[in-house]
């Protein structure tokens, strides 16, 4: 009889520890099953933020290949003056080189990537990551906290300048920027004015800020378009698995 009941407490015992076995083993399965559908859809977000940033930069890219352009034209506007006395001028042009002089235009890139990037607190990057989803998300990052900040220094730099040494120095020295519509521009006061070595020294600063400028946006112009072809590369490669 004492042996049935050893049995038996032995026996529920057993069933008891089994059951705490499967209960267990439940837990564990739901909660790595839970993990991974968290980790899953941490995945998904992410290639959604990086199908984002393809567009953004894609947008970027035609700003910066423009604003490249842009510069470029400018800087060799100044380049210009600064030949006029040397070469005689015409008095139609003059109003597009002082446009040049007095010019600056602010970098906006596309921001909606970037937002969603910066304001989602679920959203972790590993940075040891080299070649996946996590290493392209990092490298737009530091585009736009290093290299487009950088553009952004400089063209606040030019604006200043713009703003605050050229129109003054012209609006003491040279009246004839604000001719009424249909009067042509005082060629002989520009002509008095280009030979001032201050408005030389003027010229000289605005040209090498606006090449600055250009040499930025040529740079940022090369590392979007090699960070573009990593991104397509990376999503192709994902359509096909």
């Amino acid at each position: 009889m004492n042996s049935f009941r050893s049995r038996s407490n032995s026996s529920n015992r057993f069933g008891l520890f089994a059951d705490f076995v499967i209960i267990i083993a439940g837990i564990m399965v739901s909660f790595l099953l839970n993990e991974w559908r968290e980790n899953r859809n941490k995945e998904e977000k992410k290639i959604v933020l990086l199908t984002e940033i393809k567009q953004d930069l894609k947008a970027d890219s035609l700003y910066l290949y423009f604003s490249e352009k842009t510069y470029k034209e400018l800087q060799r506007g100044h380049d210009s003056m600064l030949t006029f006395p040397k070469k005689g001028f015409h008095i139609d042009s003059i109003s597009m080189y002082l446009d040049y002089f007095v010019s600056y235009m602010p970098f906006k890139p596309s921001e909606r990537a970037y937002i969603n990037l910066t304001n989602d607190p679920d959203l972790s990057i590993d940075l040891t990551d080299t070649n996946g989803v996590d290493y392209l998300i990092n490298k737009y990052s530091i585009i736009r906290s290093q290299l487009y900040n950088s553009i952004n220094e400089w063209e606040l730099i030019d604006k200043n300048f713009v703003l605050n040494t050229t129109l003054p120095y012209l609006e003491t020295n040279a009246p004839f920027m604000h001719a009424p519509p249909g009067k042509s521009f005082n060629g002989k006061v520009f002509e008095t004015v280009s030979k001032d070595d201050h408005f030389k020294n003027l010229v000289k600063s605005g040209a090498l800020y606006k090449s600055i400028l250009a040499q930025n946006y040529a740079l940022a112009s090369r590392i979007v378009g090699d960070l573009q072809k990593e991104i397509n590369i990376y999503l192709e490669t994902l359509s096909k698995d």
